[in-house]
């Protein structure tokens, strides 16, 4: 694995777990997420999911 990629993987791979520790944080019951926001958050977040798998299976020669 080259020097690069050292640093890339736990960066990616750890990139949704504190989006999802933010939007814990930020979803409360006391002050409620518009419906749109909180779509675009949960959809940020499939996304975030789905490149760090796809990054993941890259890097390990599963994709391409």
């Amino acid at each position: 694995m080259e020097k690069r990629f050292k640093a890339t993987v736990p960066c990616i791979l750890t990139i949704p777990i504190f989006e999802y520790l933010n939007y814990t944080f930020v979803y409360n019951k006391e002050k409620r997420l518009s419906h749109r926001r909180n779509a675009r958050s949960i959809v940020g977040l499939t996304y975030l999911i789905g490149f760090a798998i796809f990054f993941l299976a890259n890097t390990l020669g599963w994709v391409g």
